[in-house]
């Protein structure tokens, strides 16, 4: 479950300076099926504070301030919707004044949404559609990697993340399973976001190898500051976890994402990331693509810009873990799985 300690840095976030200068995002990424099709979606949940204390008693929004000297954008919003082909996004804005935060618990309420250790439920209705949800969720990972710095931090806990429970999603009725949930969860924080952005997870995974599903499994890969990328993949036992930028690791990591066409010649992206840590080599290929994925933006902190993200949560695509003889330098290969439903993610700045 997520821990006390957890909750307590939360609450530390967000009632730190961040409140008036800077941002801090928690957010659930899950899949759940349609109960009447059984139809496959994958959906998110998510809360994002803005310059929060700014203006406590209403929400100040980002076109509000365009041209305005002076003036930053503040709010608190709940973000939710789906993610893949036919995707959309709805986001309800509250002031800090609405925010009700738990030192003691950890219990989250912003109006009539609530997030505890164990629970989240909420509802949005706009022009755009309504969803509603009421879910219970577990966090699977011991040690999660953290990232912490003045600019930006990363609180991986929920790698692996099992949800359940009952959403609506525009009047059709869903089903979250635990085993099957596939879920994700993290929290950042920081002046702004990321700029690029870079970021792929995933816990569907099966091995190419024995054909079994790998339970156990996980990774991410998150960029946390230029040239700089926090990996975690567990793999059956397993576990690797390494930051690039330090001095023992400038040359173990390297990511990218590129356009590309598949076989069919459809458009699609593709992340990779690969790790050389001693005598073991990981490589992550994960493609999704493009008509399966929409832009999502992001207000940065400081009024001027904003994060636009390309996002998508069909990625599929392989890891592999390799042992590297010591005499020949040869790869031996360890495990081989193929990916499914992974969350990908990659944007920049717009200047306005």
């Amino acid at each position: 479950m997520a821990s006390t300690k957890i909750s307590k840095s939360n609450h530390n976030v967000l009632f730190s300076s961040l409140k008036s200068k800077g941002f801090a995002r928690i957010r659930f990424v899950f899949a759940a099926s349609n109960i009447l099709s059984g139809k496959k979606q994958t959906f998110f949940v998510e809360f994002y504070f803005l310059n929060p204390a700014i203006s406590p008693k209403r929400p100040v929004l980002f076109s509000e301030v365009q041209g305005s000297s002076g003036l930053l954008p503040s709010y608190c919003s709940v973000r939710c919707g789906t993610l893949g082909r036919g995707g959309k996004e709805l986001i309800k804005y509250c002031s800090n004044s609405q925010v009700i935060f738990d030192k003691k618990t950890g219990n989250l309420q912003i109006d009539c949404f609530s997030l505890t250790d164990e629970v989240i439920i909420g509802s949005v209705t706009t022009s755009e559609g309504s969803m509603d949800w009421n879910l219970q969720y577990e966090k699977q990972i011991a040690k999660p990697p953290l990232f912490r710095s003045k600019k930006y931090s990363w609180n991986s806990d929920g790698i692996k993340t099992v949800v359940g429970g009952v959403l609506h999603f525009n009047g059709e009725e869903f089903q979250a399973v635990p085993n099957v949930s596939f879920g994700y969860s993290d929290f950042s924080f920081g002046q702004e976001q990321i700029n690029p952005s870079f970021h792929i997870s995933a816990s569907n995974l099966v091995s190419s190898i024995n054909g079994k599903q790998l339970a156990g499994s996980s990774f991410a890969v998150q960029k946390i500051a230029e040239n700089k990328y926090v990996i975690f993949v567990k793999l059956e036992g397993k576990t690797f976890c390494i930051r690039s930028g330090k001095f023992l690791c400038k040359k173990a990591v390297t990511c990218y994402c590129t356009e590309t066409t598949d076989e069919e010649n459809t458009r699609q992206l593709h992340w990779a990331a690969n790790i050389h840590l001693g005598k073991s080599v990981v490589d992550i290929d994960i493609y999704c693509h493009e008509s399966s994925m929409y832009f999502r933006e992001f207000d940065q902190a400081d009024g001027k810009s904003l994060l636009s993200e390309l996002c998508g949560g069909t990625g599929v695509g392989e890891v592999r873990y390799y042992r590297k003889d010591s005499r020949t330098k040869a790869l031996e290969i360890i495990e081989e799985a193929r990916v499914q439903d992974a969350l990908c993610e990659f944007g920049s700045n717009k200047k306005l």
